[in-house]
């Protein structure tokens, strides 16, 4: 989702990034070590394919998202983890653009509490109410 916002930035009017990977070399250095085999299965390491890494990492274009963005993370995430959520929000403010990131300290890749995905659903939902009003 965060590379369609950068490429298509007319078309959206808020996002939410759930988890999301955003820098692939950052992201493939970090990640448990599963995922690292399963990511060099599919594309190589950075140092094999190192302008894919750069062109399909959503970080490298953030720039040219002009919508707001909820960045919604669980801390104890190894699959993507927090440092992914991070550098978006430092990339976002550093570019000027508005984002709100909303970490779970005791959740991981996926929110499993109960309590947890209703706060996500209401934080989300809140969100898009208040930045799709300003659409209309």
């Amino acid at each position: 989702m965060l590379m369609a916002m950068a490429r298509a930035p007319e078309k959206w009017a808020a996002g939410v990034d759930l988890f999301g990977f955003v820098d692939l070399e950052t992201f493939h250095t970090s990640t448990s070590g599963w995922m690292r085999e399963w990511i060099e299965d599919q594309i190589g390491s950075p140092e094999e394919n190192p302008v894919f890494y750069h062109q399909r990492s959503p970080i490298n274009h953030c720039a040219e998202i002009t919508a707001p963005l909820l960045i919604l993370q669980g801390a104890k995430d190894e699959r993507v983890p927090l440092g992914q959520a991070e550098q978006l929000k430092e990339r976002m403010e550093s570019n000027g653009r508005k984002c709100t990131l909303e970490i779970y300290g005791d959740e991981d890749h996926y929110f499993r509490k109960e309590i947890t995905q209703i706060n996500v659903m209401r934080k989300v939902l809140d969100f898009f109410d208040r930045a799709l009003r300003k659409v209309e």
